[in-house]
């Protein structure tokens, strides 16, 4: 029997299929990637400009995705 410890205990072919969640990580890099993109003052929320809100809401989004790709790929 082939001992597959140095690999996590899984598959070749199902490593490589877990290896596209990590794709899901760039999202969040191109969505703030450029200031230029969202450096406005309106809309604003609860009296927030949009450049600040706009960063606040990813920090949760990135969060969310960052979880995600964790549990799909341990």
């Amino acid at each position: 029997m082939q001992n597959n410890s140095a690999n996590g205990g899984r598959r070749p072919e199902e490593r490589g299929s877990r290896k596209w969640w990590y794709l899901l990580l760039v999202i969040p890099f191109i969505a703030l990637l450029d200031p230029q993109f969202y450096a406005f003052d309106a809309p604003r929320l609860f009296g927030w400009p949009f450049f600040y809100w706009y960063q606040f809401i990813w920090l949760f989004i990135t969060a969310g995705i960052v979880t995600t790709v964790y549990r799909m790929t341990r």
